[in-house]
């Protein structure tokens, strides 16, 4: 049985590429805000601002690759896996959108009720190129640069670990990577069940098609104003029913997994956790009061 090497040292680095990745952000966001104001394009403004997350991350991802020591097959987890995990991938799009999409309009509503802000992203999808423009900034580059940031350097420094603690820290900082309140519950369960997904299937595609999923359903709803009503008890039987399928499959297809995980995460929590946490929730929580009278 195969036994990955397990240390604290390599675990370090992966928070050390999340300490980094968010302080880019931080640091990109500033000098994008500096551009924007001097841009009176409200389209220009927003192709800016939602380019800004997935640079700054694939900016660490060349770093990680050039200077680690792991092959970038390895990190990026781009290996075969069965078409079976394309399906479940699916099932784990409309089992999030559907069965538990309510929670964050459910956590807004709380917002709203305590005087707080609710974050949230207003989007004008009026013409069919606007419609491929988000698609390729909300649906794709997400898709693409989260996923192998997340669920691929993440999830390869958490290597050995035992599988529900590597879950839980690589959707914690899935979640925290958000700096949205409105959307921290939603995030940390989506990144929960797309790590599953990556482990079992071990590759990050799958993942990938997934979020893209996800993410593209919004677009194609706003494009064409269909409200959904997430609150249907109906809708959300549904998706559950499709969370019970992708669980299934994950638990119960393909033969285990001959690498032996016993190791832990914590070398992960290290000082450089401590620090990007402290910036995303400054984000969180300063989200709550922005734009309150």
């Amino acid at each position: 049985m195969e036994k990955f090497k397990d240390t604290n040292l390599i675990k370090e680095n992966g928070s050390k590429a999340f300490f980094i990745m968010i302080s880019l952000y931080v640091f990109s966001s500033i000098i994008a805000s500096a551009l924007l104001s001097l841009i009176k394009n409200e389209l220009v403004n927003q192709i800016i601002s939602l380019l800004v997350s997935p640079v700054s991350m694939a900016v660490v991802l060349i770093f990680y690759h050039k200077t680690a020591k792991a092959k970038a097959k390895e990190i990026l987890g781009a290996k075969r896996f069965s078409p079976v995990y394309i399906f479940s991938a699916v099932l784990l799009s409309v089992a999030m959108f559907l069965g538990l999409g309510f929670i964050n309009e459910l956590i807004a509503k709380g917002l709203t009720i305590l005087g707080l802000k609710a974050s949230g992203v207003s989007l004008n999808i009026d013409r069919v190129y606007k419609v491929i423009l988000y698609s390729i900034l909300l649906a794709v580059l997400p898709a693409i640069v989260e996923e192998t940031f997340f669920r691929g350097l993440i999830l390869h420094s958490l290597r050995g670990a035992k599988i529900i603690p590597t879950v839980l820290t690589s959707a914690l900082v899935f979640a925290l990577y958000h700096g949205s309140a409105t959307q921290l519950v939603y995030q940390f369960i989506f990144g929960c069940f797309l790590a599953l997904l990556t482990i079992k299937s071990k590759s990050v595609i799958p993942a990938i098609i997934s979020h893209f999923i996800n993410n593209f359903a919004i677009i194609i709803l706003t494009y064409f104003k269909v409200a959904v009503n997430l609150f249907n008890s109906y809708l959300i039987a549904l998706g559950l029913i499709c969370l019970f399928g992708f669980i299934c499959i994950c638990v119960f297809y393909d033969k285990p997994s001959q690498v032996k995980f016993n190791g832990t995460v914590k070398g992960f929590y290290s000082i450089y956790f401590v620090f990007a946490t402290c910036i995303c929730l400054i984000f969180i929580i300063g989200g709550l009061f922005s734009g309150k009278n």
